[in-house]
């Protein structure tokens, strides 16, 4: 029987090689038919696809931003919490 641990890690690994698969080939009727089984197979196979979409959308982001900076540039990114502190203190006159 396999271990909490080992079922999770194959559930991620299945999950990465399903996006991988989706995104960088055309998926035939039978490739499909077996994706879409193994997503209703169990509800954390749907939430490891979830997660693994929403971590290669934070990679594309920082690679986005990456790519519109570069050394001699003066273009910063804000820190979010930093902007949202500014815009909640009182401005002093």
């Amino acid at each position: 029987m396999q271990t909490s641990a080992a079922t999770e890690r194959r559930v991620v690994e299945q999950a990465a090689y399903w996006f991988i698969r989706g995104t960088d080939e055309q998926l035939d009727a039978a490739d499909r038919s077996e994706y879409l089984r193994w997503l209703r197979h169990s509800p954390n196979n749907i939430a490891e696809m979830l997660q693994v979409a929403a971590y290669i959308g934070k990679l594309r982001k920082l690679q986005l931003i990456a790519s519109t900076l570069s050394a001699d540039s003066n273009i910063v990114e804000l820190d979010a919490r930093s902007d949202a502190q500014a815009r909640a203190r009182p401005h002093r006159r």
